[in-house]
């Protein structure tokens, strides 16, 4: 991996991406079929004309796995960026702190999209959704990297993959 003392963040994700090919399905326009509600936008890509390989996705939830920590209901913030059941969201409003039933306490969420859902304290103490930090970390995104080169073209791991690497795969993708 390409990477010196003095590069910003910035600079060290240009020099080495997340694996990335031309979207198969608008052919890397970005536009596709027309619909009312969306124009000739590509559902695939966005619009953007590109998409992840099998071993860029892997790596994309390798890297926000690195970037997720565990948070108490009481840590949680507006702004924040979390995660619950592989939907990320940024919270608009949080209600105050509330008893829920035997188990522990509950607030409610709004995000910045105006969807609802409801954080539980858990038994550890923390709650079921976790917050992403840092975002621009260029430890993190040189350590994914790292990771992309111990995968195949499949994306499944090579005889070069950390055994700690290898662990988090087994335990994200059992049935690989």
């Amino acid at each position: 991996m390409t990477q010196n003392n003095n590069m910003t963040y910035l600079e060290v994700k240009k020099l080495n991406p997340i694996e990335q090919v031309a979207c198969s399905r608008c052919c890397g326009s970005g536009q596709y079929s027309w619909c009312s509600a969306h124009g000739t936008t590509c559902f695939k890509c966005g619009g953007s004309g590109i998409t992840h390989t099998k071993r860029g996705w892997v790596v994309v939830d390798y890297l926000n796995d690195l970037r997720l920590k565990e948070v108490t209901i009481y840590e949680l913030k507006v702004g924040d960026r979390c995660r619950l059941d592989n939907v990320t969201f940024t919270i608009a409003e949080i209600s105050e702190v509330k008893p829920f039933s035997d188990k522990g306490k509950q607030v409610y969420i709004t995000t910045k999209g105006g969807q609802f859902c409801q954080a539980i304290e858990l038994s550890n103490g923390y709650c079921n959704l976790k917050a992403f930090t840092g975002i621009d970390d260029i430890k993190s995104w040189t350590q994914a990297i790292d990771f992309q080169n111990t995968l195949n073209k499949s994306g499944k791991p090579t005889k070069h993959t950390s055994e700690s690497d290898l662990a988090w795969f087994n335990k994200k993708y059992p049935n690989k």
